[in-house]
């Protein structure tokens, strides 16, 4: 899988099975020394091949990268294996051995400060000759929120997170709804692990995470009042409410689009309507408008922007659609999925190959949409998915039921879906709330009350 085509930002080619992560790729040898101390002739060599932890790392943690040195026509003697041109902080003693054979040589390494998607780069050098070869670690950060409630005693309360939305190296999440941090909102700097706390001071309950126009934003739903898009200035920490719709309509997603508005899904429930909406909100002059996108008994579920700023949204029950939303005309477009009480999208995620997946949780499938020529391709569901966060023209599946919580990277190739698990680090709870990505491929999440930052690199 190329991961550079996934994660345009990535400096890797990370092949994701970490026990065994050796590229093969050596470099050319460097016959500049002559004979090996053997006397075996310049046409005696090795290959290096290097595999980094099995298991995900803290930043700070200290773990082994192995490397496999097999010799070929008679190789004997000595080699140092060494780390070269590793990330900032990550520092290994070189290891010397004599081979004889195939043999392991172990290198024990520091990750420092070092976070994320880490590609080591191990240089293997004796008689003569240099060899290459890259090992790979998931390197996280990890930070102990504020409790999120000024009454619980820390760190015996911690915070319950709910939406979460990274943005300009910063992780951002805000309390859960109907918790008591509903009302708040924490930063996390990525790089630094620097927190901060805030409070929007609304009352009610928070849904969505979106940042724009130098604000972070969540919909606050408030019983027998309008709805409010929320815009909290981390720079003064002032707090902007703009009212959405009637009374007793509530907010149930908020993104931002590239150009600083925010999309948002809208529901008004009354005795004898249930309309649903996707609206649109300007910071910069406050307009506020909602477009009907669902006939009167269909609902809407999840909300997905993709790469030039079309929106997606899925529709059920009676007539399965995935619905595509144009910002700039409000125009409006539905691609049905299938029958009524057969298919139905609770997820969507729209990828930077203008394709559109999502999981059809009556057939267990997912399933690809190309809305250029309108062809849907269904794949059996392998892994379980529950969530899909894009990941550049794949996805990232997300399984956060309670005692089985799992990630995998799933990606387009010439045989259909190719899915790689990512192996998390969670808390003593084993849950995850906060869950997001950026599309440049950092991801950030919250497990018993500690954020879990996965920077790109």
């Amino acid at each position: 899988m190329n991961m550079k085509r996934l994660f345009p930002a990535l400096a890797v080619s990370l092949a994701l099975t970490l026990s065994a992560c050796g590229g093969g790729g050596t470099t050319p040898p460097d016959t500049t020394g002559g004979t090996t101390p053997g006397g075996n002739g310049s046409s005696s060599t090795f290959t290096v091949q290097a595999a980094g932890p099995s298991t995900t790392l803290k930043s700070g943690d200290e773990t082994t990268i192995q490397i496999t040195v097999t010799p070929t026509n008679g190789f004997t003697g000595n080699v140092t294996a060494e780390l070269i041109n590793a990330p900032a902080g990550v520092t290994a003693a070189p290891v010397t051995m004599t081979i004889t054979g195939t043999t392991t040589l172990k290198l024990t390494v520091q990750t420092g400060s070092a976070a994320g998607l880490l590609t080591i780069p191990v240089q293997v050098r004796g008689g003569g000759v240099t060899q290459k070869d890259d090992a790979y670690a998931f390197v996280y950060r990890v930070v102990t929120l504020p409790s999120g409630n000024e009454n619980c005693s820390f760190p015996d309360c911690r915070f319950p997170a709910g939406a979460g939305v990274i943005a300009d190296g910063t992780y951002w999440t805000v309390g859960a709804a109907n918790t008591s941090a509903a009302d708040s909102v924490v930063s996390v700097n990525m790089t630094t692990g620097t927190t901060n706390s805030y409070k929007l001071g609304l009352g009610g309950s928070t849904y969505g995470a979106a940042y724009a126009q130098r604000s972070f934003w969540a919909g606050v739903n408030r019983s027998g009042r309008p709805a409010v898009l929320a815009g909290m200035d981390p720079t003064s920490g002032s707090v902007r409410s703009v009212e959405v719709g009637p009374v007793n309509g509530v907010i149930i997603d908020v993104q931002s689009l590239p150009d600083g508005r925010l999309v948002f899904l809208h529901q008004l429930q009354t005795s004898s309507e249930n309309t649903w909406s996707i609206g649109l909100f300007d910071p910069a002059t406050g307009a506020v408008t909602l477009t009907p996108a669902a006939p009167q008994g269909q609902f809407l579920f999840g909300l997905s922007v993709g790469p030039g700023g079309t929106v997606w949204t899925t529709r059920g029950y009676a007539d399965p659609a995935l619905v595509r939303f144009n910002p700039a005309t409000q125009e409006l477009k539905a691609f049905s999925i299938g029958t009524e009480n057969n298919n139905l999208a609770l997820t969507v995620a729209a990828t930077s190959d203008d394709k559109v997946w999502f999981q059809d949780t009556r057939t267990d499938q997912l399933r690809i949409l190309n809305p250029m020529t309108g062809v849907i391709q269904s794949y059996r569901s392998a892994p379980a998915l529950n969530q899909l966060y894009p990941a550049g023209d794949g996805v990232f599946a997300l399984n956060n039921q309670m005692g089985s919580v799992a990630l995998n990277l799933l990606a387009p190739s010439s045989t259909g879906v190719d899915a790689f698990n990512l192996p998390l680090r969670l808390g003593k709870f084993n849950n995850i709330g906060g869950f997001t990505t950026d599309r440049n491929g950092s991801l950030g999440y919250v497990s018993s009350g500690e954020a879990y930052l996965l920077p790109a690199n």
